[in-house]
């Protein structure tokens, strides 16, 4: 029951919005784009994402 819960909340967030322009408002540059997406964990697979959300 956790794991199905968790994967619903799981995708939800994912739907909500790009985290990285909420994070970095609208005037960014690329590389600090790449970082904050390789900081955040957004450059991994689906599957290492949610299991480190869980």
């Amino acid at each position: 029951m956790f794991l199905v819960v968790g994967f619903i909340a799981f995708e939800r967030f994912s739907y909500v919005g790009y985290p990285v322009t909420v994070m970095l408002g609208m005037n960014y540059t690329e590389t600090q784009r790449v970082a904050l997406v390789a900081q955040i964990g957004l450059d991994q697979p689906s599957f290492v994402q949610y299991g480190k959300f869980v």
